[in-house]
Order: C-alpha cells, then structure tokens, then sequence
C-alpha cells in the first residue's frame, strides 16, 4: 500500500517537454532489482550468425525497459576494457591537475561553451545545490567519427549546423596529449555502440532495423566528462546547504533520444521510479547504463519513458562518470513516429526541428524556486510558483545557460517603442531637428534636452518597458531598405521570440529587447542618477572587426534560425556590417562597456568615463563580464546589451536591389555599410531598483521578478511620446530624414 499523501515530498523540474511535478515517497533510496533495472546481453546485435528472432528478443526486453523506469544495463557491448580504463586514467589525470592548468581548456575560451567546467558553475535544478561536480564537454566532430571518410561529403546544410571552435579547442588547450587520445578512441567505440543500439531501439518501436540509420548519420551529440569529489559525510542525510538539497548533480532528465553512460565502481548514480523511489542504479563490471531522454519520449508520443536521475557521492571517494548522449541529425525533424500512434489517438507533440531542438536545450534553464528556497515540499502547504525558463538560445544561447549555471543574475525584458523622431538628448542637446532619425523605447521623460543633473525617472509617468521601475532611454538608429529605383522605406521591427514564458516581450510592439547583466551579488554597483554613456560611431564606415561590440546576425530560416550563440563573437555567425544576402530577418546586437570611472556620470564624447576590461571588449557570455576592469575605470557596471530584430523578409527580392548588386540596407544614417550602428543610453532607474535587481542572483528572463514591479504589456504599449519633428519617416520615401547632411 502506498503512503499517505500527506507524507511525500515533491520535486519539480522543467524537461525539454515541459514542467515535471514528481511526488517522493519518504523512504531512503534503496538498490534497484533486476526488475527495475535489468541487464540485457547485445550479443545478438553483434553476432553475424544471429538471426532477425534474436536481435527482436533484444528489442522486446528493451521495449519492457523502456515502458518501466527507462533505464538498463547493457553487456556484451563490445567497446574493449582497456579504451574504457585507458580514458578514465587519462580523464582522473586531467581532473586531478591544477585548475591553472585545466582553466587552459575553460568552457570560456569556447565560442560554444565546449571544454573544461570549473567546480559548482553548473546548476542541473535549482530546487537543489549548485552541481558539486566539474566536467569537461564537447560535442560530435565528424573528423573524429570513423564512420566518415570526408568531411567534404556531408551536405552544406548539415555541416554549418555542426558548431566547433577554431584551433580544435579545447583539445588544443589540454596540455597532456593522452587525454585527447583516449577520450577520442573512447568516443568513437562509444559511437559505434549507439549506432548499434538504435537499431535494436528502431525494432523495439516496430519499424524497420535501419529506420534510423539516415538520420544519425552526422548525429547531434554531446559527451561529457564528470568528476565528483565526495560530499562531506555530514551531509548524507539528505541534509540542506543553504537551504538546498546538497547534490553532485541535480535532479533532471536528458535531453536527448538516449545516453549511454560509463560510470566507474563508486557509484552515486540514483533513478527515479515510476512509484516515486528513489533507485541506487550501483555499477555493475562489464556493463555500461542506458537511459532514454525527452526526445525519445516526444517521438514515441510518450510511450517510452524519460526518467529523472541524479548523483549523490557520499562515498567518501571521488568519482568519474562519462556520458554520452545521442540524437539525429540536426537537419532532421523531430515528430512523432506514426507507430506509436494507437488506432483513434493523436499525436501529443507538434514536428520541430531537430536544429530547434538542440536550441531549446542550449537555452533550456530551470528557474522552480517559488516561495520555498528548498527542494522538498510537503503536500500540507501550498506548492510554490513554478516557471520554466527557455534560454535564448541555446544566448544564445549557449552563454546565457552559462550565465545562468555561475549563478550570476541577468535581466532579458521587452520594451515597446516610444516614438521614432530626429532628436538625439545625448549627442545633440537642444537642436531640433538631430541629424538622423532615432527609434526610442523607454519612458516618457524622452525630450531635446535630459540634462545630467535631472532625475529622469521623477519626470516620467510611464515607461514602454516591461519593469514599471525602468525609466530609462534607450535608442538606436532606424533600418532602411534602399530600394533600386531609389527610394526607401523603413524596415519594420518585430517582437523577439517568445522565451522563459515571458508573454510580455512577444507582445511589444516595433522596440527591442534590453538584457542587464551581473556576474553575482555585490559585484556590481548600479549606474546613478544622471548617468549616460554611448557604444558605437554614426559616423563610422571602416571596419573595426567585432570588437566594435556591434553586430548583425541573418536569420537562416523562419522561426529566427540561427538565433544560436552569443553575438558579436564568431565571424562565422556575425556580421560586423549588414548581411550581404537575403535573410528570414536581421539581428542588432549593441553591447556596452562594463567599467566606470566612478566619478564622471557623462564626458564630452560620451563614452570616455566607461571602458571595456582590461582583456578588451566585455563578450556577452559571462566569462568577460566578471573580469578585470582597467585602473583608470574601476568600477564595475552592469553589462547592458540591446537586440533588435527587423523583419527583412518582405524586402527579399533580389529585383528590388540596388543595380550593382550590392546589399539594400541603410540606417537612417546615411549609412550603407552597417559599421555606423550604436546605441544611446540613458539612466532612469526609480530609486535603488536596479541595484536590487543586480544583487537578487537570479535570471529574470520575464516581466516581473526579483520583487520588483512589473506593468502589463498593454500598459506599456500605451505610453507614447509625441514627435517633435514635422516630417514624413514612414512609408516609401524619396529621401531618408536629414538626408541633405548625412556623409553618405
């Protein structure tokens, strides 16, 4: 009989399928029975004299598996004991080596977040500790699968979806050479067991053997390499840090179709069954674990199970696990397979992108807090507020799950437009009209002239951003599409995608969005009353590279693909100037300084008081927004970066563009070449508001967070400035506005 109700506990978590609520049974973890976890031979699967009968008693035993707790023990897997031992040693080496060594293949050297994890900068569910854990990631390299005898071969479309660093870091950053070695001819034996077992996963679901062959021919997957120090004895009774369940790593599902995971003899691996306990899954000699992630469960329409696991290390020695999880090519999609479809039914998940799918994990953050810091609640009270946070992606993606993991807090929040008008408060006080045209958000406080030594936020009355605190100005110049007979027309600005549930953002109109960013409590101080600065040149039209910290990114397709990784970083991704072929839409990024003077609120040229770390221009990934700031600017500020997306798409045919071919965009600048892109900023901040939210340690990826006030999206749609220059900017136009000045 199962026990009362009232004396369980509930988890919660977020999967890529969406939020899980699990109830606990109060019983300790015990070890799985063979039932629960069962060993299954491959010897079938292997055997060339094995005939079609034997490889589906496999599949039968894995189909039993997969419908119960969704996880088993595989032997007779044919990788050699001495690629397995030969990789642990050469893994136990590099953990074991001085962090100065190991921070040569930091995860913040990686344009993807690929290589060395430091101790507790990862976060699995924040019900619970930080990860007491550090790993070292990377994820498929085709010159690394024997399966592929030319790169050259892959297909375009799939090959510039396969993301790696240059100078194959991390391998290139890790100083002993036998552990790139035995890591890679660990991966490769591990890759060719996949390949095999979704052979026998394609019987279990009752297609043909080779079903999934074509579609992981290029395999989207990821290897990580864990290492756990032991957690300290006293807190083996599921005692609390800080108020939070102390794990090695948290509670969660994988992501992906399945993984196979070599774990050494310590143990600590625990499955959640179906009943709510939890199952010490001890390791087994010979063997390696199986388990099925979300998007095996989004394919079979649920039918096979993604279970939820964690780590606790209570060994009092350290341990080392290695994980390898599959997926199809990104190319692919993602749907429901029509076998699991029963007579009547419905498919319960829509097609998406196996690309979109990887993004949606990238960006995938957990943020389950609610009123209740720790991870068990009892089913007497009320259940905290659950969210889930979707990260931009994968900021990206990637950066934002990084920015997330070291705990820092950022702030991502839409801002409708306030008036578009050729006035410009910062750089030309007083003079009506400004030489260009400018797109505003922010509050209504807007005007010719904002004087440093006025409040702003004690002028406004209301504010077209998503925290009703935010009385700040934040502008850009407009986008225009300047067509072959000559005339132009403003390109149209479009609300962001619609992530971390923030309804507000998606609907915004014309505006952009703003993200502050702090690398954790007390580091760093808000900008004060009167303050301004200003990122970027008007006037600029040679090339800076990206550190200019302005960048365009062209969409790849609808649904803002290619929305992956941090902007401003990898040439291969971002533009330094406008795209030069069609898009499915434009990105501007604009990313500000990150150290102040702590003295001047303004200076002549507005950008003079604030300066970039000493290691140069701040990337927007986290790793840059923590380090050190020059001695002449010491203080470190909030990193503030805008991002606008315009819709291109109705300005595609190619028939319409200028004669010589050239790119048809301008900014109401003047400026064909996109170099001349920048961003005006002015402080508005009711009170200590900012500060507080800087200090909160926590991802606001919506409207309201942190305690503070947030506003209705309708709210903030209705606050409008009147334009105070006379002129026609919408519409098909002979000439930009101001264009009689403007250094073409």
């Amino acid at each position: 009989m199962s026990p009362p109700k009232e004396h369980t506990s509930t988890l919660r978590l977020a999967s890529g399928n969406g939020p899980i609520t699990r109830s606990i049974l109060p019983t300790p973890p015990r070890d799985a029975l063979p039932s629960e976890l069962p060993i299954i031979s491959l010897a079938p699967l292997f055997s060339s004299s094995s005939s079609l009968a034997d490889r589906l008693d496999v599949a039968r035993q894995i189909r039993q598996a997969a419908t119960t707790n969704g996880f088993f023990y595989i032997k007779d897997h044919q990788v050699p004991s001495h690629v397995i031992q030969e990789a642990q040693d050469a893994a136990f080496n590099f953990f074991r080596s001085p962090a100065s060594e190991k921070e040569k293949a930091s995860m913040h050297n990686s344009l993807y977040k690929y290589g060395w994890k430091p101790p507790r900068t990862q976060r699995l569910n924040p019900f619970e500790s930080v990860d007491h854990r550090e790993s070292f990631s990377w994820r498929y390299d085709p010159r690394y699968d024997p399966g592929v005898t030319d790169v050259k071969e892959i297909p375009e479309e799939v090959m510039r979806l396969i993301k790696h660093d240059p100078d194959d870091y991390p391998w290139s950053g890790v100083g002993d050479p036998k552990f790139k070695g035995a890591v890679i001819r660990y991966f490769q034996a591990v890759l060719g067991l996949g390949r095999v077992l979704q052979r026998a996963f394609a019987l279990s679901l009752g297609l043909e053997e080779v079903a999934f062959d074509e579609k992981s021919r290029w395999p989207d997957l990821g290897v990580a390499v864990n290492y756990y120090p032991p957690l300290s004895q006293e807190q083996t009774d599921e005692a609390k840090v800080d108020g939070e369940t102390k794990v090695s790593i948290g509670s969660h599902t994988d992501f992906q179709l399945f993984t196979i995971l070599g774990q050494d003899q310590v143990g600590g691996l625990q499955v959640l069954s179906r009943s709510g306990q939890w199952l010490n899954a001890k390791p087994i000699p010979g063997t390696f674990v199986v388990n099925f992630g979300d998007y095996m469960q989004r394919i079979t329409n649920d039918r096979y199970v993604s279970t939820v696991h964690r780590v606790q290390n209570y060994s009092g020695r350290e341990r080392l696990s290695m994980a390898f999880f599959f997926g199809f090519n990104l190319n692919e999609t993602c749907e429901v397979l029509d076998s699991c479809v029963e007579e009547g039914g419905k498919k319960k998940y829509e097609a998406i992108s196996c690309w979109e799918w990887t993004q949606r994990r990238i960006r995938m953050m957990h943020d389950v807090r609610g009123n209740n810091a720790s991870q068990r609640i009892t089913n007497r009270g009320p259940h905290p507020s659950l969210s889930t946070i979707m990260l931009w992606h994968p900021i990206t993606l990637a950066g934002l799950a990084t920015l997330a993991a070291s705990a820092p807090t950022m702030l991502r929040f839409g801002c409708s437009q306030i008036v578009i008008d050729r006035i410009d408060p910062l750089v030309n006080p007083g003079q009506l009209p400004s030489p260009h045209l400018h797109q505003v958000v922010g509050g209504n406080a807007f005007n010719v002239s904002m004087p440093s030594s006025t409040d702003i936020s004690s002028l406004a009355s209301c504010t077209t951003c998503s925290y009703a605190d935010d009385f700040s100005n934040y502008w850009t110049a407009n986008m225009y599409f300047r067509a072959r007979n000559g005339s132009y027309k403003r390109v149209p600005q479009i609300p962001n995608r619609e992530l971390f549930g923030d309804k507000f953002t998606a609907g915004t109109k014309g505006g952009f969005v703003v993200y502050y960013v702090s690398p954790g409590k007390g580091q760093v101080t808000a900008f004060r009353e009167g303050f301004r600065m200003l990122v970027g040149d008007a006037g600029r039209r040679v090339s800076a590279g990206l550190k200019s910290q302005t960048c365009f990114r062209c969409y790849s397709g609808p649904n803002w693909r290619g929305d992956d990784a941090a902007p401003c970083q990898d040439a291969r991704l971002d533009t330094e100037g406008f795209p030069t072929g069609p898009c499915s839409g434009i990105r501007s990024n604009i990313l500000y300084p990150t150290c102040w003077d702590g003295k001047n609120l303004d200076s002549p040229d507005h950008k003079s008081h604030v300066a970039y770390p000493v290691s140069g221009p701040a990337l927007f990934t986290g790793s840059s927004v923590g380090t050190t700031c020059p001695s002449t600017h010491p203080v470190k500020i909030p990193q503030i970066m805008l991002e606008i997306v315009w819709d291109t798409t109705q300005f595609n045919n190619k028939a319409d563009w200028p004669a010589d071919g050239s790119q048809p965009f301008v900014l109401s600048t003047g400026d064909t070449t996109g170099y001349g892109q920048h961003g005006d900023y002015v402080f508005g901040w009711k009170g200590d508001s900012l500060q507080k939210l800087m200090d909160d340690n926590k991802n606001c990826m919506g409207s309201a967070c942190g305690g503070q006030k947030a506003q209705s999206v309708d709210r903030a749609n209705a606050c409008r400035v009147s334009g105070k220059v006379r002129e026609e900017w919408e519409g098909w136009l002979d000439r930009l506005p101001g264009m009689e000045g403007m250094p073409m």
